[in-house]
């Protein structure tokens, strides 16, 4: 499968422009952090989608929850077998 492409956005979730032009690239990471700091409708298509990471973290509970809300809100944006851990508050992914 083709990897996704897209504008590309810096550490500070800005456009990145080189050259007066959008900067083009692999964007699966990127796309995943955004779920990941979005809320419930941030996104008009897809309402539904939004993990709100600061709220989830902020709750007590050892992590099931949360690794279930990210599983359910990737899988809803398409990515499906995204494999990752929870490890002392920092979610890794991996192959």
């Amino acid at each position: 499968m083709a990897k996704q492409k897209d504008i590309l956005l810096d550490e500070n979730n800005d456009l990145i422009f080189r050259n007066g032009d959008f900067v083009i690239g692999e964007s699966e990471e990127q796309e995943i952090k955004c779920i990941l700091q979005s809320v419930k409708n941030d996104y008009k298509q897809t309402p539904e989608i939004g993990v709100n990471l600061i709220e989830a973290i902020n709750k007590s509970g050892d992590g099931r929850e949360l690794k279930q809300i990210i599983k359910l809100n990737l899988r809803a944006d398409g990515k499906v077998n995204k494999r990752f851990k929870i490890d002392k508050g920092e979610i890794v992914f991996y192959d």
